[in-house]
């Protein structure tokens, strides 16, 4: 995400929010013959107590949409590639750690240096029903 102000002369800014990571709205899959599941023109259904993970950089992340395999959960029931069955569940997301990282060399495909100004406590969401 950016915000960009453009303009001559002096400015002043206040009372000014910008808000982030509110909608994901992911994009067909540029030059790859393969879709991701839960991609536009590819809907994705849940069933009860099963999720499916993005990761926090969604755009660049290989999570759900991408998991080819059936997965066994600790149960012994079989699930859907991209699934995570409730029972694999152990925590809840409390700190973004490792937030897009700075690459060396703009060939890198991981960022190695830690955006630091960019780790944060994730605020929200709901301990109900858990």
């Amino acid at each position: 995400p950016q915000v960009k102000i453009f303009g001559l002369g002096k400015l002043a800014l206040s009372h000014i929010a910008v808000f982030r990571d509110i909608h994901y709205i992911a994009k067909k899959s540029g030059s790859s013959s393969e879709r991701g599941r839960a991609t536009e023109g590819n809907p994705f259904t849940l069933g009860k107590d099963k999720f499916f993970v993005l990761g926090d950089n969604s755009p660049n992340s290989e999570d759900g949409r991408w998991w080819r395999r059936r997965g066994k959960g600790n149960n012994g029931l079989s699930y859907e590639p991209g699934i995570v069955p409730r029972d694999y569940l152990v925590g809840k997301a409390l700190f973004v750690y490792w937030p897009s990282g700075f690459k060396l060399f703009g060939r890198d495909p991981f960022g190695v240096i830690p955006n630091i100004g960019q780790m944060r406590f994730i605020h929200g969401g709901s301990s109900k029903n858990q």
